[in-house]
């Protein structure tokens, strides 16, 4: 399948989120959807990708990744643990900033929409500090985390098998090596737009989320 690009600044950015996760759940419609969005609270450019987990979180409950309640690096091993029976069933929808998912070049405020072989490496928590793309030739395993072949700690080589994913381009590689935020105004659009439309897809699935809604 393709990776679409959707520019989080057009009015249409959310209605082509919905429709791109829509298609993808037609190939085993009635499934339950989990959402996981991975980063750290402490890493500068995963805050919008947080804020995105706290917001789904009011209206649904099989959201994972807020920034009280972080899925990173360190606990991802035990929170796909705890829920890979529901995961293993589900449609696995996973959120994950910028270079995350091994493909660069986006410009900020750009949101790719990754599904079929680009996810076949797999997905992490960025590292920010290390900027080390995902690990090469991991174990088969449909949805869920498996170690990988790669050297260093077991948690630390974990990855996350989506069936979707969707990296909004919050910060761009410096040729020197770093990273180049991208500004506010282009993180707060993207975080807009994938809430916006996540919330379009559960409506065009039929969720009904107002007996799970959370104000506090």
């Amino acid at each position: 399948m393709s990776a679409p690009v959707i520019d989080a600044g057009h009015w249409t950015a959310d209605f082509q989120l919905a429709r791109a996760l829509w298609e993808v759940y037609q190939e085993e419609p009635g499934r339950e959807v989990h959402v996981v969005c991975l980063g750290d609270p402490r890493q500068p450019w995963d805050g919008p990708v947080l804020e995105v987990g706290a917001e789904l979180s009011r209206y649904h409950p099989n959201v994972y990744g807020t920034p009280a309640y972080p899925v990173t690096a360190a606990n991802l091993r035990d929170v796909t643990e705890s829920h890979m029976d529901a995961w293993a069933t589900s449609l696995l929808i996973a959120v994950a900033a910028s270079w995350a998912d091994g493909l660069r070049g986006e410009e900020p405020g750009m949101i790719k929409v990754v599904t079929g072989k680009p996810l076949e490496a797999g997905i992490r928590p960025p590292d920010w500090e290390k900027a080390v793309a995902p690990v090469d030739e991991p174990r088969e395993s449909g949805n869920g985390v498996w170690p990988s072949a790669g050297e260093g700690p077991e948690d630390e080589g974990w990855v996350l098998y989506p069936d979707v994913a969707i990296i909004p381009t919050v910060a761009r590689a410096d040729p020197g090596g770093g990273w180049v935020p991208a500004r506010k105004s282009v993180q707060r659009r993207c975080r807009d737009a994938i809430i916006d439309g996540l919330l379009r897809f559960y409506f065009k699935m039929g969720y009904d989320h107002t007996p799970f809604l959370r104000r506090s």
